[in-house]
């Protein structure tokens, strides 16, 4: 049922962009990241417009943890209530990654039957018979001095041939690290100064978000490094993968730089710092 409805299709449109884009399967991948990202491109723009929104109620939810900073529950229930009014779930944001990791899995068991099977796993369930390859055809999986079914893992330290997998996990972590802190809202937190001991150790939902997106942002390109390295104690990650990933964070990055204003500013505020700095 989920190879006919998942597999089948994604492995097809990755053969035909691979023969169009010249038999270059790092490229077809490349083109699968972006159309998966172009899919939920719409889920993605509501987000960051929500997230905006969110930066936004740091006043308002002051007034209300100075109200209700002795009574959690009423607290946790002015602020859910502020977010539903503002149209936003500090929370959401959910589908967008699983449609991703729908495409991701599905990228990752094509390269792997190409890899085990050859063409053949391809060619017994190609939709065109022009799709097809001949029997003794291999598909080609170099791409800038990576062979895509390859990780770090593979090869020995002394092994020269390592540098370019740790390279691209290198890349994969940078951009998953930027990818998540431009996606995540910069929630506030309370004011100590506002908040009794007693509440310190009971947060509220904001606190518990802001918490949650703190963890997140630098725990998750930890655990993407580790695992485009190939050291996760599973083979499921490889080259192939890594270059999926890279691909999709680069997209996120730049779809908020084109379509947010003060991402721009910001960056361009960072820019300017570090020119001063180094006056």
């Amino acid at each position: 049922m989920f190879k006919v409805i998942l597999f089948d299709p994604i492995f097809n449109l990755t053969i035909g962009l691979y023969k169009i884009l010249g038999d270059n399967l790092a490229l077809s991948i490349i083109a699968i990241a972006i159309i998966s990202r172009l899919i939920t491109l719409p889920i993605l723009v509501n987000q960051m417009k929500s997230n905006e929104k969110i930066q936004s109620l740091k006043p308002k939810l002051d007034k209300i943890k100075k109200k209700y900073k002795d009574n959690k529950e009423k607290l946790n229930e002015a602020t859910l209530k502020l977010y539903k009014e503002m149209g936003v779930n500090p929370l959401g944001g959910c589908l967008p990654m699983i449609v991703q990791l729908i495409f991701l899995v599905q990228v990752r068991n094509v390269v792997v039957s190409l890899v085990d099977e050859g063409v053949s796993s391809f060619n017994d369930i190609a939709y065109f018979d022009f799709l097809k390859f001949p029997q003794d055809y291999n598909v080609n999986l170099n791409f800038l001095g990576i062979t895509l079914d390859k990780v770090a893992a593979n090869f020995s330290w002394s092994n020269p041939s390592i540098i370019p997998y740790v390279v691209l996990a290198i890349i994969v972590g940078l951009t998953q690290l930027i990818s998540t802190k431009i996606l995540t809202p910069a929630l506030p937190t309370v004011n100590e100064s506002n908040a009794d001991k007693k509440n310190e150790d009971e947060p509220s939902i904001e606190n518990m978000s802001t918490q949650m997106s703190k963890q997140m942002t630098f725990l998750f390109p930890i655990i993407t490094v580790i695992m485009a390295l190939g050291y996760s104690g599973s083979s499921y990650f490889s080259a192939a993968m890594s270059i999926f990933w890279i691909t999709q964070n680069m997209f996120v990055i730049i779809q908020r730089l084109v379509i947010s204003p003060s991402a721009r500013e910001e960056l361009i505020n960072k820019f300017s710092k570090i020119k001063l700095l180094k006056k």
